[in-house]
C-alpha cells in the first residue's frame, strides 16, 4: 500500500487535548511543527479528545464513550491498540465496532502501539526498545488496521506517553502519519503535526473529574487548541455522565470539537 498525504501546515496555533495523565506545558501553547506550517482556518478554541487503550477487552467501554459523543454531537479519537486486530470470526463483535465507530464520521481511530507495552517510565513499547522492534510494532498495527478495516490511520500515540528519538527516526518513515500525540521528544527532523497542548480532565490516570477539569480549562482558557485525554476502560457510570457534563460545558464556550486529524486539515492554507 502507497498512501502519498501532505503535511498540515499551521503557525502560531495550540491545540487543547485533555489527558489524564499529566500537563505539559511548552510556549508558545505546546504546538510544534515544521517550519512549512503556516496559518489556520480555524477561528474558535478547538478541543480534541484522546481516548487511549481500545482492545476487545475494553470496547463496551468504548460504545459507552462513542454514544455520548454521538449524542452530543461533538467529535473523538480512539487510541487502538494493534495486537486486538489480530484474529478473525472470533472478534466479529468487536470488528464490527471498530467499523461502526469509524462510520459515525465522528470518531478517528489512531495508532496506539501494537501490545501496550510499559515496565515503568523507562521500558516502553516506544522508549528504551531498538529501531527494528519499534519498527516492526508500528508497521504491525498499521497494516492490521487497514486489513482488517481499511482504515488508514493519520495519528500516532504511544502507550503512557513516553517515547525516545528512535521513535522519531520510526514514524518519519510512514509519510500517512501527520500527527504525533504528546511526543516525549521532538527535534527539526520531525515530519509530523506535534500536538502537546494538554489540560488535564482525569485527576490521575483514570479519574475524571468535573470540578478538576473545569479549574484546568478556566486557567488556560486562552489557548487555541487543548488535547483532552482519557481512559474509559477505567471509568465507572458516573464517569461516563461527568464526561457528558464536560461536554455540555464546553459547548458553553462556543468550542469547535475536531479529532486530531481533522484539526491537521484544518490548518491547511
Amino acid at each position: 500500500m502507497t498512501v502519498k498525504n501532505k503535511l498540515c501546515p499551521g503557525k502560531n496555533q495550540v491545540l487543547l487535548f485533555i489527558t489524564g495523565l499529566f500537563l505539559l506545558i511548552e510556549p508558545p501553547f505546546l504546538l510544534k511543527a515544521q517550519s512549512t506550517i503556516s496559518g489556520s482556518q480555524a477561528t474558535r478554541q478547538v478541543i480534541i479528545f484522546k481516548f487511549d487503550d481500545l482492545r476487545e477487552s475494553t470496547q463496551s467501554a468504548f460504545q459507552k464513550a462513542a454514544d455520548i459523543i454521538t449524542r452530543k454531537e461533538c467529535k473523538a479519537g480512539f487510541g487502538i491498540v494493534g495486537n486486538s486486530c489480530e484474529g478473525n470470526g472470533e472478534k466479529e463483535t468487536y470488528f464490527n465496532r471498530i467499523k461502526n465507530f469509524n462510520n459515525t464520521g465522528r470518531i478517528e481511530i489512531w495508532a496506539h502501539g501494537y501490545d501496550h507495552f510499559m515496565r515503568g517510565d523507562t521500558l516502553t513499547e516506544f522508549r528504551n526498545m531498538p529501531y527494528q522492534h519499534q519498527y516492526e510494532h508500528f508497521k504491525k498495527t498499521l497494516d492490521l488496521v487497514y486489513e482488517k478495516f481499511g482504515i488508514i490511520m493519520h495519528t500516532f500515540g504511544t502507550p503512557g506517553n513516553k517515547s525516545d528519538s528512535t521513535t522519531n527516526i520510526v514514524i518519519n518513515q510512514f509519510p500517512q502519519i501527520e500527527v504525533y500525540l504528546f511526543p516525549f521528544l521532538s527535534d527539526t527532523t520531525n515530519k509530523q503535526l506535534l500536538l502537546k497542548s494538554r489540560v488535564d480532565m482525569e485527576q490521575g490516570v483514570g479519574n475524571i473529574n468535573y470540578e478538576y477539569f473545569v479549574k484546568n480549562y478556566t486557567e488556560r482558557a486562552g489557548r487555541p487548541y487543548m488535547v483532552l485525554q482519557g481512559h474509559p476502560a477505567m471509568w465507572k457510570e458516573e464517569g461516563f455522565n461527568t464526561l457528558g457534563r464536560i461536554i455540555d460545558f464546553l459547548k458553553t464556550k462556543g468550542v469547535d470539537f475536531m479529532t486530531p486529524y481533522e484539526y491537521c486539515k484544518s490548518l491547511k492554507p
